[in-house]
């Protein structure tokens, strides 16, 4: 069945019939040609006496609100939907106060909400936005909030906008999502997405969150929560790779992370972007560019070497809070690895590297036993050719001298001493190389069953 084709006019004239009578206003099933703006709508209303809204005249504000319910359901618009506009010395906003429903709609043109206030229930379930959609300095105070099955084929911006009732972005599709200097005030539920870029930048979340990326391989959308705070603990993410996921400046110690694999964090890999170090990603910073455009600045500025240190300490600590320890291991190693990687004296570098060579930085009990393993083996052969003066090839007198070489190197190993003075060139090498492995060895031991 094909849709009945309207005009924007057409569209206003029966958006303004409905404020007129007080009737609930509902379309569906149609294409709307043309742009639809609120000056339109209020430049036909401001001077009529209107059973379903009231005009507002405050200091430079013009306030347009709508007491009606508004029902949208299959609609296309083909011009661009502003809901905001910004005249040579007023801004005219609208007030939504019952109900607004935007259900299977196509927005072909840019969307604009801003400055926009919603009373009642939001539902944009199954809507496409075509081009670039702006939720900003908007307002969304009733109990339902629900973008689920939603479509956002270019950008999205939800700047200085708040959330007051349960929140759904169930199943939605971004491409460029940004959430700034915004505040979620329920339950809010991101399960299912999917996305090129989704970024956090000095958001709260007052209640419980949920996070799920669709589980897609290959997948290669990036996440970014920047200065973003969890304030309640029941905070689940799922499916987000810490390589492709950024959580700097923002505590993640008390977040459940789910399925949280062996990978470098995606903030160490652009912080040498930031320093333009030799080994810096170069398709990832071409990739950054294009997804933040003239934010890319912004967030590049925000990552150095000590916030992305506390980001591994925060990911390990949430991660060894929900018992999920060799995770955790895997994540000091990569920290150590950072702290290596940006060490300025040559001497700190070659001792990180070491302790990183011998245990893992202390993770791998079974890395240092093979260490002292192969050292007792060595020493025991620089011990008996110290000790050799010739013997009889018989073979129980060469297993014996061996035996006693390698009990020698035992009793040096564990600081006892040894009374053969052939060994004395070798005795503060076996030394000071038991210290340094036995060290290694209890760390281990230590941190392996602290997390038990």
């Amino acid at each position: 069945m094909e849709k009945e084709v309207i005009s924007s006019r057409e569209f206003i004239d029966r958006f303004v019939e409905c404020l007129e009578k007080g009737e609930d206003f509902k379309l569906k099933d149609c294409v709307v040609e043309g742009n639809v703006d609120i000056l339109n709508i209020y430049e036909m209303i401001k001077d009529k006496e209107l059973k379903g809204g009231y005009i507002e005249k405050k200091d430079d504000e013009i306030v347009v609100n709508i007491n009606i319910k508004v029902d949208i359901y299959n609609v296309e618009f083909n011009g661009d939907f502003r809901f905001f506009v910004n005249m040579e010395y007023q801004i005219v906003i609208s007030v939504f106060n019952g109900n607004a429903y935007f259900r299977v709609i196509t927005f072909k043109g840019s969307v604009y909400f801003i400055r926009t206030i919603f009373n009642g229930d939001v539902d944009f379930i199954d809507t496409i936005f075509e081009e670039n959609a702006y939720f900003s300095v908007t307002a969304f105070k009733g109990n339902i909030i629900n973008f689920s099955g939603t479509i956002f084929n270019k950008e999205s911006h939800f700047k200085s906008t708040t959330f007051e009732g349960n929140t759904y972005f169930s199943v939605t599709t971004f491409n460029i999502a940004e959430f700034y200097n915004s505040t979620f005030k329920s339950h809010v539920y991101f399960d299912d997405i999917s996305f090129n870029l989704l970024s956090f930048t000095d958001c709260r979340f007052r209640d419980d969150v949920s996070f799920k990326k669709i589980d897609k391989e290959n997948f290669k959308g990036l996440a970014i929560f920047l200065k973003t705070q969890f304030l309640n603990k029941h905070t689940t993410i799922e499916n987000f790779q810490l390589s492709k996921t950024s959580f700097l400046k923002t505590d993640v110690r008390e977040v459940l992370l789910c399925d949280v694999k062996k990978e470098e964090i995606l903030s160490h890999k652009i912080l040498r972007i930031k320093e333009d170090s030799g080994n810096k990603d170069k398709d990832l910073e071409n990739k950054l560019k294009e997804l933040l455009g003239l934010s890319y600045k912004y967030i590049i500025d925000q990552f150095n070497y000590k916030s992305v240190l506390a980001e591994y300490r925060n990911l390990r600590i949430s991660i060894e809070n929900n018992r999920t320890y060799i995770e955790a291991s895997n994540l000091y190693k990569m920290e150590m690895e950072l702290i290596k990687e940006f060490s300025n004296g040559r001497f700190e570098k070659f001792i990180i590297g070491a302790y990183g060579a011998i245990s893992d930085y202390g993770e791998s009990m079974e890395k240092t036993g093979k260490w002292i393993l192969g050292s007792m083996i060595l020493f025991t052969i620089l011990a008996s050719i110290l000790r050799f003066k010739g013997m009889e090839w018989d073979i129980f007198k060469i297993i014996e001298f061996w035996w006693i070489s390698f009990w020698e190197v035992i009793r040096l190993f564990l600081q006892i001493g040894t009374e053969d003075k052939s060994l004395w060139i070798l005795e503060p090498i076996i030394r000071v190389t038991s210290l340094i492995l036995l060290g290694n060895l209890y760390i281990a031991v230590r941190r392996k069953l602290s997390r038990k």
